[in-house]
């Protein structure tokens, strides 16, 4: 034990000297506004909105009027008296109990009883995790209860058994396969291999988005009121550190070209574009699916 006390006095000494102004700043990613439904379940996921490779390292402290927290998430169901809005401040901190990070949200409770005798349809517009038909279905669950407004889906494909579940989802699809893919499609063609469904062929024969022609064809010539635009994973998943910011690039490029189709044609059309979602809580999952 005397021989080890001069390593582990050296050890000791490194660890002190090694100060936060050598590593990177925490980046916090917090949305400006959280909207949240009574009745509805909302979660902030911590892990969710820092930019760190191991969120394990930081201590995360949520301070808001509202809501719980738990080890992995802010929760929050609130109810039809609680309609307001809530200020959420959330603080990561390190391992010495120093801040690294801070930044602040709105919670905004918004009631729907004033929107119960609305109607409203939505698009929903993503790849395999739209195509899956989970959480569309989820959205048409939520609008069931007697108190919100009817919802209609819009879209050219609903799985067998549930017709009003509709939407464009399709599996391996970016954006860029949404405003530029073209092709002639037999009857068996796969709906993943035929064309966009937003693009046609004109009388002169050339082929481009025509949002027009795809609510003429799916909602009776009337745009949505609102578009849910789930893309992203599949436009970066192969992208390397030296390719990723090309890569999204090249993703909002074409993500731009869809929001002009919509708001081209309908101006008033709310659009909605959905952060991609975390693959995995760990590497095993992911390598069981994805390998190395």
């Amino acid at each position: 034990m005397i021989i080890a006390r001069p390593v582990v006095a050296l050890f000791a000494l490194l660890l002190t000297s090694f100060s936060m102004a050598d590593t990177p700043p925490v980046r916090l990613l917090l949305p400006s506004t959280i909207y949240a439904t009574p009745g509805v379940e909302c979660n902030l996921y911590l892990e969710n909105v820092v930019l760190v490779v191991n969120p394990a390292n930081y201590v995360f402290d949520v301070d808001c009027g509202r809501g719980i927290q738990q080890a992995e998430r802010w929760t929050y169901t609130p109810t039809e008296a609680e309609v307001g809005q809530y200020a959420l401040t959330l603080r990561v901190l390190d391992q010495a109990n120093a801040v690294v990070a801070e930044g602040s949200t709105l919670v905004v409770v918004t009631s729907s009883a004033a929107l119960e005798e609305r109607a409203v349809t939505a698009l929903i517009i993503g790849d395999s995790l739209t195509n899956a038909s989970v959480y569309s279905q989820s959205v048409l669950d939520v609008f069931a209860r007697p108190d919100t407004p009817t919802l209609t889906l819009v879209g050219s494909y609903a799985p067998e058994g549930t017709p009003a579940n509709r939407h464009e989802g399709l599996s391996g699809w970016t954006a860029a396969r949404f405003a530029t893919f073209f092709a002639v499609a037999r009857p068996d063609t796969p709906r993943k291999k035929r064309s966009s469904p937003f693009i046609y062929k004109n009388e002169a024969g050339e082929t481009g988005l025509d949002f027009a022609r795809y609510c003429a064809e799916n909602n009776g010539g009337v745009a949505p009121d609102m578009v849910t635009i789930f893309l992203g994973c599949n436009d970066t998943f192969n992208a390397k550190e030296d390719s990723i910011e090309s890569a999204i690039d090249t993703m909002f490029t074409h993500m731009d070209a869809l929001v002009a189709m919509i708001h081209g044609y309908s101006p008033t059309t709310k659009i909605g574009l959905i952060a991609p979602v975390p693959p995995a809580a760990t590497q095993d999952p992911f390598g069981q699916n994805y390998k190395s």
